[in-house]
């Protein structure tokens, strides 16, 4: 599968428009830094729920996970 195909999933409601995403595989978790917020969005895909935002500075550009 290759994800620049653009295939929609699913819609997510995040409180501010999402920049980078990144799935962390291990937790489930669609995370979304919301570059004009200045969070992280927390999304997890088990139970289809924002679980968390976290403040993390001035226009944040991504997230990492660690494999």
């Amino acid at each position: 599968m290759r994800p620049d195909k653009e295939l929609e999933i699913g819609n997510i409601e995040l409180p501010s428009a999402p920049g980078l995403l990144t799935f962390d595989p291990a937790y489930r978790q669609l995370l979304a830094v919301m570059p004009e917020a200045g969070q992280l969005a927390i999304y997890n895909t088990n139970s289809h729920k924002l679980t968390g935002l976290i403040n993390v500075g001035v226009k944040p550009y991504m997230a990492v996970v660690s494999q």
